[in-house]
This record gives C-alpha cells, structure tokens and sequence, in this order.
C-alpha cells in the first residue's frame, strides 16, 4: 500500500511541475506576442484635425489621458512589462512633460525610469517596455506612471507579482 502512495504523491508532483513550466512557458509566449504588437516609441492613432473634432478643443490647451495598459501581472525576474497609455492633445504645437515609471516592492522603489517627453498634436500612443531585475524577490509589486503634461498630472497605479523562477 505504501508503494501505491509513493506513486501517487511521484504523479501529483511531476504534474504541478509540468504545470509550473506551461505557466512559465505560456508567460514567456504572452510578453513575446505584446513585442510584435505593441513597438517601443509614440504612434499616431488619430490626427490634430481628427482629435480636435473628437475633442471640441476650441481654444484649449489640454492634453486627456484616453487609455493606460499594463501587462503582465505574473512574471518571473528579469522579465520585461509592457506600459501603455495614449493622449490626447490639443495643443496646436508641442507641450513639455515628464513620464514618472516605477516599480515598487514593500514600500520601497526598487525600480525608476523618468523620461523627459514632447506631448504632440493629436492623439498619440506611447509604449514601453520596462525589465524588472533579475534579482527580484518573488510578492505583490506596483507599477506606478505619473504623466506630467504642461500644468496637467496624471497618475495609474497597476498591481503585479513576481512569481519564484
């Protein structure tokens, strides 16, 4: 009878194995499918013409945060996220900001990423792809982005975790 249990126990443990490398291996192909989708940098979505008409942006200077996306929210260290967030500007020339990235563990920033940006025209998607270190201790971890666009603050808060590797 001890035999039978060694068995079963043998089975039930290289199957949550296998598991934990399907899951690994299913992470992995989802950051992999989000490169070919979504490339680094700004893309045009809409034009000034075709945003000021969305808008009604009649005589203002305002900039609207339309979308924000994040993603993974498991992974393992080393592991890049994918940022996103799209704009909408209608300021008829460029505004000045800021693009505040970090991440965030017990309390502590363990990762920072302050990028000096030109909020153009129109509406505008912004992607990034952020590495979390590959010393990373596996928990509960916040992404945090703060856009600054002239006088205008934005802030998204995204919750993830790093899994054991």
């Amino acid at each position: 009878m001890a035999h039978h249990q060694i068995i079963r126990w043998a089975i039930l443990f290289l199957a949550l194995l296998s598991l934990t490398a399907c899951q690994r291996a299913l992470l992995k192909a989802q950051i992999e499918t989000y490169k070919w989708t979504y490339k680094p940098g700004e893309h045009l979505v809409a034009t000034y013409e075709e945003t000021r008409k969305q808008y009604s942006c009649k005589n203002t200077t305002s900039v609207y945060l339309k979308e924000t996306f994040f993603r993974p929210y498991k992974m393992v260290p080393g592991e890049q996220i994918l940022t996103r967030f799209v704009y909408a500007s209608c300021t008829p020339e460029d505004l000045r900001g800021t693009i505040l990235r970090q991440v965030i563990h017990n309390g502590r920033v363990v990762l920072r990423d302050t990028t000096s940006h030109h909020f153009v025209p129109g509406t505008w998607g912004v992607n990034a792809y952020i590495q979390i270190p590959p010393d990373a201790s596996p928990g509960a971890y916040i992404f945090s982005v703060t856009i600054t666009a002239g006088a205008q603050v934005f802030k998204e808060i995204h919750s993830f975790q790093v899994m054991q590797p």
